[in-house]
């Protein structure tokens, strides 16, 4: 349910909608920047809901921070309504996607989506957020797809919509893209002080710009930069945005996924963990675009020349559990062993 309130549309500053947030940043981002975090996403992708439930109860008992669906309609199972279900079956975990096309539903039934969840969950929903680059997928929609920076304008202003309505504004916009009218979620959501918003993309003017005024995390992969000196500049870049606007850097958490991880110690293991890969991202070189194939310990160097290039946090979207254990045995602790950071096990409570 929303509620419409006749209120002037007006379109604030970066600068003044960040600090009507109060604080300069999210819990889940300051109170553990020093620390790097794994979170993971993926799991069973035939629809086997019991399946599901026993992947996310053991990422959730191996002390994971997070875990994540990719919102792709066409694809697979619907990512919110996922969520909702694993919301039921965890107690700890950060839900969020990797991430939602602010084309494929309007903001405001967006917000109204994720505010159920971060209900249900008891708080602990991240909205994740993109501007879209399946072509095939906004074809199966019966969407048209736009030139990219038509679609990073979609995304400025659907991050001008959702944040305030997320924090319980009354909202009016009126975009190219988008319009919505004294808009107030009710019922709104419980999380405290807001629901975080992270955000997938690189490019420097529009969409780093973006994330600095309006979000709270940077997501990237490693089809869009894989390399370290690209991924040193898009960090500048970013810190140039957040310093533009008086926005301390470090409040904005700096996340890197791989979709999909597969880990196995022989090289036999590995080639017949790729009859799990979806044939969607079969499709792709897991190598060079979205993902990882590797031993733990490659995966480890990887991550290790991922930290030193700026990286805080990993979303690692695995398709077995035996690349779950390898993660949480043997991947996790001897990151951050080597990046001096005790490995942190979660006490039962709320969601950090």
């Amino acid at each position: 349910m929303v509620a419409l309130e006749n209120v002037p549309n007006q379109r604030r500053s970066a600068v003044s909608a960040r600090a009507d947030r109060g604080a300069p940043g999210h819990p889940w981002v300051l109170n553990r920047q020093h620390i790097v975090r794994f979170g993971i996403g993926g799991g069973p992708f035939a629809g086997n809901w019991s399946a599901l439930r026993e992947f996310v109860q053991m990422v959730e008992e191996l002390g994971f921070d997070s875990y994540w669906r990719p919102d792709h309609p066409v694809f697979g199972p619907d990512a919110w309504m996922t969520l909702a279900a694993v919301a039921a079956s965890t107690n700890r975990l950060r839900l969020g996607t990797t991430v939602s096309c602010v084309f494929h539903r309007h903001p405001l039934m967006l917000a109204r989506i994720v505010a159920d969840l971060d209900r249900i969950s008891g708080g602990r929903a991240v909205l994740g957020l993109g501007a879209g680059n399946l072509e095939p997928e906004f074809r199966a929609l019966g969407i048209a797809y736009p030139r990219l920076r038509e679609r990073q304008a979609a995304l400025v202003e659907a991050l001008q919509i959702l944040p305030p309505l997320l924090r319980g504004e009354t909202v009016s916009f009126h975009g190219v893209h988008f319009q919505v009218d004294g808009v107030k979620l009710q019922p709104g959501t419980v999380q405290q002080p807001y629901v975080p918003v992270l955000v997938a993309g690189v490019g420097e003017r529009i969409t780093l710009r973006a994330v600095a005024e309006y979000a709270d995390a940077s997501n990237f992969i490693p089809s869009m930069v894989a390399l370290v000196p690209a991924i040193e500049r898009k960090y500048a870049m970013l810190r140039e945005h957040c310093v533009a606007i008086s926005r301390p850097y470090d409040s904005v958490l700096r996340t890197y996924q791989f979709v999909p991880l597969l880990l196995a110690d022989t090289a036999a293991a590995l080639a017949a963990k790729r009859d799990v890969v979806p044939p969607f991202l079969r499709a792709m070189d897991p190598q060079t675009k979205g993902g990882f194939i590797g031993t733990p310990e490659q995966a480890v160097e990887r991550l290790l020349t991922l930290v030193g290039a700026g990286c805080q946090y990993f979303i690692l979207s695995v398709l077995d559990l035996e690349t779950l254990r390898l993660v949480a045995e043997r991947v996790v602790p001897a990151v951050l062993a080597e990046v001096g950071s005790a490995v942190q096990r979660v006490q039962p409570g709320g969601p950090r």
